[in-house]
């Protein structure tokens, strides 16, 4: 089920400049040292053209947008195809499952340029680039750790992605029931896949403990909260603090 974006309001600092970009199902909140023209028509162009290569090439190869499993992508695909590919690669599941964390990384990394400052939301999956700590809200739907806690990310484990798989919010497919699985990561691609991967475990309160050792095999998660209903799980590089 939808779930109305409330979050975005806040989540603003007051240092940063916002702005909303839509294009079809993407839909990014930016937050820029300085939301300029320049950088508002750079983000555009870029998702414009990240979203039409990614179509192009579904059109000629339409098994890449449905399928659940990695796979082989054909030579001289777009580089967001070879970043979703290879982020589902690791991560064992679907290329799709990336491309919000993917889409979100590509275009943050082209205002890298123009802000040191850059802060994507792009549906619940974030690329931060920043200079300053950032605190992350944890929304968790009906559990009561929901709205009641927050992530820590100092300026150096960024760039970082932090992605989630939900069973219970959002329109997103999830194959298990875990209200969040956040999944932190240098890689925002492969952030939105692992998610993917370790929520999909998650079909009862007892599969904490399996999906927490499973995280520890998997190369590039720096750290993961899990939570469903009133348990919760935590492994790895996570800091959290108090909302």
């Amino acid at each position: 089920m939808y779930q109305k974006r409330f979050y975005r309001d806040q989540f603003k600092k007051k240092e940063l400049e916002y702005f909303e970009l839509v294009i079809k199902e993407s839909d990014l909140f930016i937050g820029v040292s300085k939301a300029t023209v320049e950088i508002r028509e750079l983000a555009r162009e870029r998702l414009f053209r990240l979203r039409q290569e990614l179509e192009d090439y579904i059109a000629e190869n339409p098994v890449f947008e449905i399928t659940f499993k990695p796979i082989e992508i054909r030579t001289g695909a777009p580089e967001v195809v070879r970043r979703m590919a290879q982020a589902a690669r690791q991560a064992e599941v679907g290329p799709m499952a990336s491309v919000a964390g993917c889409l979100a990384e590509m275009v943050g990394e082209s205002l890298r340029r123009l802000s040191t400052e850059v802060i994507i939301e792009n549906g619940g999956d974030l690329y931060l680039a920043s200079t300053k700590p950032r605190i992350i809200g944890v929304f968790a739907g009906a559990s009561k750790f929901s709205g009641r806690l927050s992530m820590e990310i100092t300026p150096e484990e960024m760039p970082a992605g932090i992605c989630t798989s939900s069973g219970t919010i959002g329109h997103s497919v999830s194959l298990g029931k875990a209200d969040t699985c956040l999944v932190k990561s240098r890689s925002a691609a492969l952030a939105d896949a692992y998610a993917s991967t370790i929520g999909n475990m998650i079909k009862a309160k007892a599969d904490l403990p399996a999906a927490l050792e499973r995280a520890k095999s998997l190369p590039g998660l720096e750290g993961l909260l899990i939570i469903i209903e009133n348990e919760m799980g935590l492994w790895g590089n996570i800091k959290l603090v108090r909302t």
